[in-house]
């Protein structure tokens, strides 16, 4: 599958400090790149109240949006 980063995402990811944090990121973007549907993502959740909104939880504080699945 591919996958666009956007200019925002970057800039926001610089921000981080924890290691482990960026490492969950980049494990989460490189399985996105082995999968055929973001449906395979682990911990994909549908936002409540948004239908057709999603999202991948890996830490309390952190979430990535993919944009434009529905």
């Amino acid at each position: 599958m591919n996958i666009e980063i956007s200019k925002s995402f970057i800039k926001d990811t610089q921000k981080i400090t924890d290691k482990r944090i960026l490492e969950k990121i980049q494990k989460i973007l490189l399985e996105s790149k082995q999968i055929g549907s973001l449906t395979e993502l682990a911990n994909l959740e549908e936002l409540s109240g948004f239908s057709g909104f999603y999202r991948v939880k890996f830490d309390y504080r952190y979430r990535i949006f993919p944009e434009g699945f529905s």
